[in-house]
């Protein structure tokens, strides 16, 4: 298993920077009344989840050549995930309620999926949940959340499937892997998004022949298919204007495929560049779950009238907002990661003791 260097680890953070911000810029025209481009919000999707892909199998591959379990795969992404989770739905809460009591409920459109029963059912993840009928969508404002329960999900097969069943097939844990399976077998043909769950496996693909199968890429070869892919996407987007396409994504997978080959060919030094980056990469996800309710209720305030100032200052605020709830929550995930994990050891080992 190749180890990422500072170079390409760098790009991966410039990424999910790019796809942020593209999400956010494509949830801002239409709601401050400038204009609609969904395929930039569904861009920055696929490509989070291009990224979720490599970034979860590589941490996955690398941590196995060390005795890692199954619980330490579920506390290692419980810790990233809810961290950033459990705060953002209550900040929903506390704007949506704002929302209310400022503009009362004729102007807050979410009013059916702002209740305790939808609350609970996104903090389980059983958004857009596709057997059962259980009419549950993204909570509140939160319209984003929707692709936060086919991640999980998708984490969740992940790791059984390569860590528990990889190593023995169990018949009592063959029932839970089935129910977290659901939600990735049927977003690998249809459903929000439609093949989420195929974009997600191009991630997975990247990392094993890049890093586990150690692939080497020529320098100049690279830089070739770099140009080639980037052409080749801008060219596909301008035909179809269609993100949710496996043809696009694909070629972004091959761009990525490219770069971080191109990457592994050099060091990057300037410390300052890196810490920024890591810096602004470090509250993208409390930024992608919590922007949405900003902007709905700064619309509001700003009744809906087309405003590029507005915008502007929607788009600032949320990443003020965002960075300053992720410096106490999800940037400090590895070290509620490591209380969690020494907490269950220890009544673990009390347990055992007696």
């Amino acid at each position: 298993m190749i180890k990422l260097n500072e170079t390409q680890s760098l790009f991966l953070d410039l990424l999910r920077i790019v796809a942020v911000q593209l999400l956010v810029i494509g949830h801002a025209l239409p709601y401050f009344n400038i204009g609609r481009a969904n395929y930039m919000q569904n861009s920055a999707v696929v490509l989070f989840f291009v990224l979720s892909g490599i970034v979860i199998s590589y941490s996955t591959f690398w941590k196995m050549e060390n005795g890692y379990r199954f619980r330490d795969f579920f506390l290692d992404r419980f810790s990233r995930i809810y961290t950033a989770f459990i705060p953002s739905l209550l900040f929903i809460v506390l704007i949506d309620n704002l929302q209310l009591y400022f503009f009362g409920s004729s102007a807050y459109s979410y009013t059916s999926a702002f209740d305790v029963k939808t609350f609970l059912a996104n903090l389980l993840m059983l958004q857009d949940f596709p057997i059962f009928n259980l009419g549950i969508t993204s909570f509140g404002s939160g319209r984003p959340l929707w692709t936060l329960a086919i991640e999980w999900w998708l984490y969740m097969s992940f790791g059984m499937l390569l860590i528990h069943f990889s190593k023995q097939f169990t018949v009592k844990y063959l029932f839970v892997l089935c129910l977290f399976m659901i939600v990735p077998l049927h977003n690998a043909y249809t459903g929000r998004g439609e093949a989420l769950t195929l974009f997600w496996l191009e991630g997975v693909m990247i990392t094993i022949f890049l890093f586990k199968r150690q692939v080497q890429i020529d320098k100049a070869i690279s830089i070739l298919f770099v140009v080639i892919t980037l052409v080749l996407i801008g060219l596909r987007l301008g035909e179809t204007k269609e993100a949710y396409d496996l043809v696009y994504v694909s070629l972004i997978s091959l761009f990525i495929v490219s770069s971080l080959g191109l990457a592994s060919h050099f060091e990057f030094n300037f410390k300052k560049i890196k810490n920024y980056t890591h810096f602004i990469a470090a509250y993208s996800f409390t930024l992608f779950l919590v922007h949405y309710s900003i902007f709905d209720f700064i619309a509001e305030l700003n009744r809906g009238e087309s405003s590029m100032q507005v915008l502007l200052f929607a788009i600032l605020i949320s990443h003020i907002i965002s960075a300053c709830i992720a410096c106490f929550t999800e940037m400090r995930y590895k070290q509620f990661n490591v209380y969690l994990k020494s907490k269950i050891n220890y009544f673990g080992l009390e347990h055992a003791n007696k």
